[in-house]
């Protein structure tokens, strides 16, 4: 994708979304806002068109900017940008940026081939760590595991991160403010001519040659959204520890990598199977693991999670952070305990046994 071929335009103005989406002739259909977003669907002659204002993936400042696309995982096509713009600009607003969404999942990094200006490394062991003249081949993900592949000459090395719960990679403008969270949380920054990209509270933060990249994720089960997916395989794994609980045995990155907290939730209230069943228990394990698959596969690219179907704000699970709250199938009350290292929400009339 170039930019000749952008998914988005943005701008700015002080405008409210519904208010733009009227300017551009649209008929807003939905409307939803949740913490990592403000979105607006609107129907722009005929065609869907997500105007929103986004606080996890910006280019630009987000403070003021907002965002057109039409697909997150596709080009706006051209006539359609060419009459967003025309219509931005009879309104006096100037399109500041026409770019690409990188889509691998749980990733946040400019997919386009670029040459670094320069690199600033926070973290001890990187602190001397110079990349300016690397070439940014590609990125990809292994679970919650970034990899950016970059090169130099004959040279290939892969920068490694970590998310966990609490990581990110933001992307900007050259001169935007930087505006992904407290200073002393930057571990990374990488620079272009263009953009730079800023990595907050990653963790495991790792230069290695692209040939030991299994030194790093070597240990992780098959990824439940790569290439090499292997079912078979993530049941085998599930299946070798029969005696633990099969929520635990979910969130094991060694059996499957990509399940969080959420999905282990979900896919087992879909599966009406209590989380604390131990994995021998579990009458059909190709089930479950082929539930979370298609959960995981069906909200690649969306701004939201969702394993109901709705993107409103509250009815985008069936259990998970709906503490206390009627199950939306039998109408018992949404339970949540510690379980391990992590917090479970079932339901104990949906998922009876254990708990």
């Amino acid at each position: 994708m170039s930019v000749d071929e952008p998914m988005y335009l943005a701008f700015r103005t002080g405008l409210s979304l519904p208010e733009v989406a009227r300017q551009l002739g649209a008929a807003v259909t939905v409307q939803d806002y949740e913490n990592e977003y403000e979105w607006v669907v609107a129907d722009v002659d005929g065609v869907a068109i997500n105007v929103s204002r986004l606080h996890t993936v910006p280019p630009v400042d987000t403070d003021t900017a907002i965002y057109l696309d039409r697909d997150p995982r596709a080009p706006l096509p051209v006539t359609l940008r060419d009459t967003l713009a025309a219509r931005l600009t009879r309104l006096g607003i100037t399109p500041l940026y026409a770019g690409s969404w990188e889509y691998e999942p749980g990733a946040e990094l400019p997919h386009k081939v670029r040459t670094l200006t320069g690199s600033d490394f926070r973290v001890p062991a990187l602190a001397t760590t110079d990349l300016t003249g690397w070439t940014v081949r590609e990125s990809a993900s292994r679970g919650k595991h970034l990899l950016l592949r970059l090169a130099r000459g004959d040279r290939r090395f892969t920068l490694h991160s970590h998310l966990r719960m609490d990581g990110a990679w933001r992307t900007y403008r050259r001169g935007v403010r930087w505006t992904g969270g407290p200073a002393h949380l930057i571990r990374v920054a990488l620079h272009t001519a263009e953009t730079t990209a800023v990595g907050y509270h990653l963790h495991e933060l790792a230069l290695v040659p692209t040939d030991r990249e299994d030194t790093l994720v070597g240990h992780l089960g098959p990824d439940l959204l790569g290439p090499d997916w292997d079912a078979t395989e993530a049941v085998r794994r599930l299946a070798a520890r029969p005696d633990l609980a099969i929520a635990e045995a979910l969130l094991d990155q060694r059996n499957l990598a990509g399940i969080g907290n959420l999905y282990k939730c979900e896919v087992l209230y879909l599966r009406g199977i209590s989380p604390w069943r131990t994995v021998s228990t579990v009458d059909y394990l190709p089930a479950v693991v082929d539930l979370a698959h298609r959960l995981l596969s069906a909200n690649v690219g969306r701004w939201t999670q969702s394993t109901t179907g709705s993107l409103h704000k509250g009815q985008t699970t069936y259990v998970y952070g709906r503490r206390d709250q009627p199950c939306r199938h039998c109408g018992t009350p949404i339970r949540r305990a510690e379980q391990g290292e992590r917090v479970t929400y079932w339901c104990p009339t949906c998922q009876p046994g254990p708990g």
